[in-house]
C-alpha cells in the first residue's frame, strides 16, 4: 500500500508522515471504520457536510473533500486546493476533483492489478467483448478474468460469476483487480467501461494496455440529457484513461469512428479497426446457417474463413472487436490464428443473455438483454435471418430510465415482428401501465400485438401460440435473474420461465 508516497505527488503540501496508515477506504459514510479514508462523492450536494460529519463521528482519519464542501461543513474558507489541512483531529484533503482524486488513491492504495488490462465502452456489445476476450485469452493459456454486467469470471467456462455490475466503484474495482491477480494469479483482465463510470472517473488510475469503442445509440439521456453529452463520456476513455503507450480497437462501420480515429491520433494511440469498411480486421462476408454464421475475411491482412457459433452480425463484430484488443495487448498475430485455423469453427461460447437460444418440445425461444432501440432491432433481424415460420416479440421497457426510447422501441417491434406481446421489464417504480401505454405510443397496429403486464404470463402465451417453425424472441432482461417491481427486486429469470412452461 502506497498511501504517503501517492500523497506526496499528488499534494505538495503533505507532510512527510501525517499520522498512522489508513486501512480502509468508503465513500460511503455509513461503512466508516478506525482508520479510514472517506471521500464525500453523493452525487447529491447538499448531502456532502451531512455525510462528512457523520464519517467524523465514525472515527475517519482522512477525509477527500471538494473545498465547497468544506467551507459549508466547517464554515470556514478554505485555502487553494489540492491541499492538506486538519480539522478536529482529521486530515482532510481537498481537491477540485475528488472523484478522480479517488480513484487514483484506490489504485495506489491496493496496487498490484492484472499486468494486462483491458476496457470496452459503447452502448451495446460491451458485456459480450468482454467475455469473448477472457474466452480468448484463456484459450491461449493465459490467466484471464472479466469484469462487467455479467458479473466478475475467471477462466473459460466459469461456474459463477460474481459481483454484477457494469463499472464497480474505484475501491470495489481496485480491490478485486488486486484480488484477482495475487489470490487468483490472473494474468489479463477485459472490462467494461460504462458512460456513468466514464463520466465519474471510476477507471480512472486503471493503467490499460488498449481500449475499444463497439458504437454509440441512445440510452441513457436521463442521466447525460444528450446524445452529445453521452458520447462525450464514452470519450473519456481514450482521451484520458488510455495512456498514450497503449492502443484502441474501433468499429469503423459506425459514423463516430472518424472522431475517435482524431482523438487517436492527437493522443499518440495505436489504432486497429474491425467491420466491413476496417483496415485491420475485415469483414467481407456473412452467410447464416443453422447454428451460426460463416465468416469470411481478412486479419491483419491474413484471409480467414471461419463458422463462429453465434447468431447476429453483431456478435461476429463483438468476436471481431474481442480479437483485436487481444492483438493490440501484445499477442502476436501467429499465435491468434493458429488458434483459429481457417475453415474451422471457432471455440467461442456465447454469452448468458446476448441471442440465447433455448429449443424445447419442439419450440424455439431466443433470450436477448437488448433493452435499447438500436439492439432491438439488430436482434429482430439476426433472428429473422434464422427464422422459417412467424417471429414474435415479448418486450417491455424498464421504468426510471431513459423515457424517450420508448416508443421508439415500439415502433421498431411492430417493424421488425410479426407480433408482438407487450410486457413489463423491470418497472422498477414506474406504474408499469404508463410505460407500456408509451411503448404503444409509437405503434400503428401495423401487427397484431397482445398487452399482458405479466411477464411470465406473456412469455407463455407467446410460447403457446407458436409451431416449430415459429421463434419466439424474449428481449430486455437477458442474464438478469431478477424484476424489480415497485422498488422490490422480486427473483425472475427469463430462461427459467421458458423451461418451466415447455417442460
Amino acid at each position: 500500500m502506497a498511501f504517503f508516497p501517492f500523497l506526496r505527488t499528488m499534494v505538495p503540501s503533505c507532510p512527510p508522515q501525517a499520522g498512522e496508515e489508513p486501512t480502509h477506504l468508503t465513500a460511503d459514510s455509513r461503512c466508516v471504520q478506525k482508520q479510514s479514508v472517506f471521500a464525500a462523492l453523493s452525487r447529491a450536494k447538499q448531502e456532502r457536510p451531512q455525510h462528512i460529519a457523520q464519517a467524523l463521528e465514525a472515527g475517519a482519519t482522512w477525509i477527500v473533500a471538494a473545498p465547497d464542501d468544506y467551507a459549508q461543513f466547517s464554515r470556514e474558507t478554505p485555502p487553494a486546493s489540492p491541499t492538506i489541512l486538519s480539522h478536529r483531529g482529521v486530515q482532510f484533503i481537498l481537491t477540485e476533483e475528488p472523484h478522480r482524486f479517488w480513484a487514483l488513491l484506490a489504485a495506489a492504495f491496493y496496487g498490484k492489478p492484472p499486468a494486462t488490462c483491458v476496457a470496452v465502452t459503447g452502448t451495446n456489445g460491451k458485456s459480450s467483448v468482454v467475455d469473448f476476450t477472457r474466452q480468448i485469452w484463456t484459450l491461449l493459456g493465459k490467466s484471464a478474468a472479466s469484469m462487467g454486467t455479467l458479473g466478475v469470471k475467471v477462466g473459460r467456462s466459469p461456474a459463477e460469476a460474481r459481483s454484477p455490475l457494469t463499472t464497480p466503484d474505484p475501491v470495489t474495482l481496485h480491490a478485486e483487480l488486486s484480488r484477482l491477480a495475487q489470490e487468483e494469479h490472473v494474468e489479463c483482465c477485459a472490462l467494461e467501461a460504462s458512460s456513468h463510470g466514464l463520466d465519474q472517473h471510476r477507471l480512472d488510475g486503471v493503467h490499460l494496455s488498449a481500449a475499444a469503442f463497439t458504437q454509440l445509440s441512445q440510452d441513457h439521456l436521463d442521466y447525460h440529457q444528450t446524445m452529445a453529452a453521452y458520447f462525450d463520456a464514452k470519450k473519456i476513455l481514450f482521451e484520458t484513461v488510455l495512456p498514450p503507450s497503449g492502443s484502441c480497437v474501433l468499429n469503423a462501420d459506425i459514423p463516430e469512428c472518424a472522431a475517435l480515429h482524431h482523438i487517436a491520433s492527437s493522443c499518440g494511440l495505436q489504432v486497429l479497426t474491425y467491420g466491413q469498411h476496417a483496415q485491420s480486421m475485415v469483414l467481407h462476408s456473412l452467410t447464416p446457417e443453422a447454428r451460426g454464421q460463416r465468416f469470411h475475411g481478412t486479419i491483419l491482412g491474413k484471409e480467414v474463413d471461419w463458422l463462429i457459433p453465434l447468431l447476429g452480425a453483431f456478435q461476429v463484430e463483438n468476436v471481431l472487436c474481442a480479437m483485436g484488443l487481444v492483438l493490440a495487448s501484445g499477442t502476436p498475430l501467429e499465435e491468434l490464428l493458429s488458434l483459429f485455423p481457417s475453415s474451422k469453427e471457432l471455440p467461442i461460447q456465447g454469452v448468458p443473455g446476448r441471442l440465447e437460444m433455448l429449443e424445447k418440445a419442439g419450440k424455439t425461444a431466443i433470450i436477448d438483454y437488448a433493452h435499447t432501440p438500436d439492439a432491438l432491432e439488430k436482434a429482430l433481424r439476426a433472428v429473422r435471418l434464422h427464422t422459417k415460420g412467424r417471429l414474435f416479440l415479448v418486450f417491455g421497457c424498464g421504468g426510471n430510465r431513459d423515457a424517450e426510447k420508448r416508443p421508439l422501441m415500439g415502433n421498431i417491434a411492430e417493424q421488425r415482428s410479426d407480433k408482438v406481446f407487450l410486457t413489463d421489464d423491470n418497472p422498477r417504480e414506474e406504474d408499469p401501465a404508463v410505460i407500456r401505454q408509451q411503448m404503444r405510443a409509437g405503434m400503428t397496429g401495423r401487427v397484431p400485438i397482445r398487452e399482458i403486464g405479466d411477464r411470465r404470463e406473456a412469455i407463455a402465451a407467446a410460447l403457446k401460440e407458436a409451431n416449430a417453425e415459429d421463434c419466439v424472441l424474449i428481449a430486455g432482461k437477458g442474464h438478469e435473474k431478477t424484476q424489480c417491481v415497485s422498488g422490490k427486486m422480486l427473483p425472475f429469470s427469463d430462461q427459467e420461465v421458458v423451461q418451466e412452461v415447455l417442460g
